[in-house]
């Protein structure tokens, strides 16, 4: 009787040795027996179950899908069985963090009523949250009678972050056709638009405008028509 009672004693102490001890679930990789878990903010702490006399361990919390302690409760960090194809790839992310100081260069075609454009701009903008920006590009500005190059420059005031007002001068080169005259003249510009981008050290985005324009060339002097603008950039 008292064998037996030994037996189911020591029967007893083995399953609860067998079942006391932590478990920690990786993202990757077989799960692990631990024992004396300690969490902190960007990883955890746990010695070997098989090697209690071996030395601590560390895990980043990131590699960590959950841990199963021993009395039965659980802490569970990210959802282990997320699909990778249904997760925002890096690159598009929104940023945490807001950087006001930056140089683009890119690639402008715009259109109005009677004419479109594109010229080839650099810029730059300085700040915080709120922010001034400065930009210079050249091209050509085209309808069915004829084309002539345009300079352009101008200055983007940032209330927030990457919404911006854009007002610039243009001045549009000599005539490559007989319909205009010899002389430059000036024209200007009221636009607003916003800055999309993506990516880490160098962005690629797309700044998209609208607003109006005065073009001395192809409208009847004083009358301002209606304009949109984009360009394609990389941000530095």
């Amino acid at each position: 009787m008292k064998k037996a009672l030994l037996l189911i004693l020591v029967v007893l102490f083995n399953i609860h040795w067998l079942f006391s001890q932590d478990i920690i679930i990786p993202q990757n990789g077989d799960d692990i027996r631990a024992k004396n878990v300690q969490i902190y903010r960007d990883s955890i702490t746990y010695f070997d179950f098989d090697i209690p006399d071996g030395s601590q361990k560390v895990i980043s919390i990131p590699d960590i899908y959950m841990i199963q302690f021993e009395n039965g409760n659980s802490v569970s960090f990210s959802s282990k069985h997320n699909d990778s194809k249904w997760r925002l790839p890096e690159f598009i992310k929104p940023r945490k963090d807001y950087k006001g100081n930056y140089y683009m260069i890119g690639q402008m075609l715009g259109a109005s009523d009677n004419y479109v454009y594109t010229l080839f701009q650099v810029q730059a903008r300085f700040g915080e949250k709120q922010g001034l920006g400065f930009h210079f590009g050249y091209g050509f500005i085209t309808n069915l009678f004829g084309s002539v190059p345009v300079f352009c420059t101008g200055v983007k005031f940032y209330p927030y972050k990457d919404f911006y007002i854009n007002g610039q001068v243009m001045s549009f080169g000599y005539k490559l056709s007989n319909l205009y005259d010899s002389g430059p003249k000036i024209g200007y510009s009221l636009l607003a638009g916003y800055n999309f981008y993506w990516g880490k050290k160098v962005d690629i985005g797309v700044t998209p405008e609208i607003g109006f324009m005065y073009n001395p060339y192809f409208i009847s002097p004083g009358k301002y028509l209606k304009t949109i603008q984009c360009t394609v950039f990389l941000k530095l």
